[in-house]
């Protein structure tokens, strides 16, 4: 956010009006942060720095419309403003707006050539629009410029593994424990190096979301190999699902729950400590499985019918706790009225909701919901929705946790991802080197779901138009366009 401005133009009771409200926002007080802005610009409404500040904050907040209101009568007030340009770029990548983003840094960029944040964020979006090779160059000038930015260097690592860098990418990822959103999740301890461990307990953890744990979920054997004894913590979702991953010694929600060990790991580290390159995921290897729950459901679901059964899962969790994450989860979600085309396209087909959380909530005024069966009252842990993809012919999800556990039960996932998805898809491909049974469809611009759907449809009606009964084969066969 912008420093209060000192210039002898500026009244001394606006001047500390500005401090106090800045003083607030780098709080975290939010709410006293706004009341305090607000107050200031009743007095001064054409105060610039201020307005910037207030964009900034309603930006966080993921009121962007409003952010980018904001940040136009910054602008107008004083449109020299390098901060003013910086933050007005940054709301509308926020929109997706990401050749207008580019525009509003550049403009920064000319104002104050050594605005470091523009640079950074210049990159980023460089990164969401698919150009990662460009955006490692403007992280390279940022790194060069500012070699301790915590920041830059895990941007940077971003754009490296969307390439499919992996070694380099991983080791500069370590840099993400340096930046003050993951240092809340760092558990103390001395830290894996990677190297045996004979006789002494190794402590693996969870650091961010379900989706996390189940992609990297696939190096704990190759982890526990290399010691005496290995140990998990993860959300109690997950916990019935982990322990029965080979290797894992046992598994809880807490950490004192565990015992005394001796060496802790963060699970997307495992990458790093265990040299990982593209070349040794093995993606055709099922990792996951759920044998009881699997049994359960098939006697739940009673005898196959002819046609396919498809999951669906149409939004992921809404990260209320994460600002960044909210507004994150809404750009990678949809509503299941949007995937009514799917259903149509595949009349012999039954559907079965994967969905929990609020959006399950979608079934009840949904038009075709007498053709999707709503399990969510079941779907208590991962072990039970494990047991349920396991009696499916494929699952059709957004990019959240289900298409990971989907791909690492090895049953047949099509996701829709959205325009600036997630580096572990890699750039360009429409397969995944994390999941043999994965096809992707991502969003060809911003917002664009129709296409998308659309693709899915087509597809689906091409597998229900052939003769064969539906098989993982029939489905894990095809290709998007």
């Amino acid at each position: 956010m912008t420093a209060p401005n000192v210039s002898p133009s500026v009244s001394q009771d606006r001047l500390d009006a500005r401090v106090a409200a800045v003083a607030l926002h780098r709080a975290g007080d939010l709410a006293g942060a706004e009341a305090a802005y607000q107050a200031l610009l009743d007095r001064w409404p054409d105060d610039a720095p201020t307005l910037n500040n207030y964009g900034a904050l309603m930006r966080r907040a993921g009121r962007l419309e409003a952010s980018l209101d904001m940040m136009r009568a910054a602008l107008r007030a004083d449109e020299r403003a390098p901060d003013s340009w910086s933050n007005f770029g940054n709301t509308l990548a926020e929109l997706e707006r990401y050749d207008e983003a580019m525009q509003a840094l550049i403009q920064c960029l000319k104002l104050a050539p050594g605005h470091r944040d523009a640079l950074s964020n210049l990159g980023v979006v460089l990164d969401r629009v698919g150009r990662h090779a460009e955006a490692i160059s403007i992280f390279d000038i940022a790194v060069e410029a500012e070699p301790e930015n915590p920041k830059f260097h895990t941007n940077r690592a971003l754009a490296r593994l969307a390439l499919g860098y992996y070694r380099e990418g991983f080791a500069e990822y370590e840099w993400r424990w340096r930046t003050p959103d993951m240092i809340r999740h760092q558990m103390g301890g001395p830290v894996w190096d990677g190297g045996a461990y004979a006789g002494k307990t190794l402590m693996v953890y969870t650091e961010g979301g379900f989706g996390d744990v189940i992609q990297f979920a696939r190096f704990l054997p190759q982890a526990a190999a290399l010691g005496g004894r290995l140990v998990l913590c993860v959300p109690p979702a997950l916990v019935t699902l982990m322990a029965g991953v080979p290797g894992v010694a046992r598994v809880a929600d807490r950490p004192d729950a565990l015992g005394p060990v001796d060496l802790v790991c963060p699970i997307m580290s495992l990458a790093h400590r265990l040299e990982i390159g593209l070349e040794q995921i093995a993606p055709g290897t099922p990792y996951l499985a759920a044998p009881d729950s699997v049994a359960r459901w098939r006697r739940r679901l009673g005898e196959k019918p002819a046609g396919p059964r498809i999951g669906l899962v149409w939004s992921g969790g809404a990260h209320l706790d994460h600002d960044e994450a909210a507004m994150m989860n809404l750009k990678r979600s949809l509503t299941l009225a949007q995937l009514a085309p799917v259903l149509e396209a595949a009349p012999g087909a039954s559907f079965h909701a994967l969905q929990v959380g609020p959006a399950a909530a979608q079934l009840q005024t949904f038009a075709l919901s007498a053709r999707v069966s709503d399990h969510a009252s079941h779907l208590t842990s991962f072990e039970e929705t494990a047991g349920l993809i396991g009696c499916l012919d494929l699952v059709v999800t957004v990019d959240t946790s289900v298409a990971h556990l989907a791909g690492a039960l090895g049953c047949p996932v099509w996701m829709m991802s959205r325009f600036d998805q997630c580096w572990r898809w890699l750039a360009g491909r429409v397969d995944s080197p994390w999941y043999a049974g994965m096809r992707i469809y991502r969003q060809p611009m911003p917002g664009d779901w129709g296409a998308v759907i659309a693709a899915v449809a087509r597809d689906i009606g091409k597998a229900c138009d052939g003769p064969a009964i539906f098989s993982e084969r029939t489905f894990g066969g095809l290709t998007p366009d």
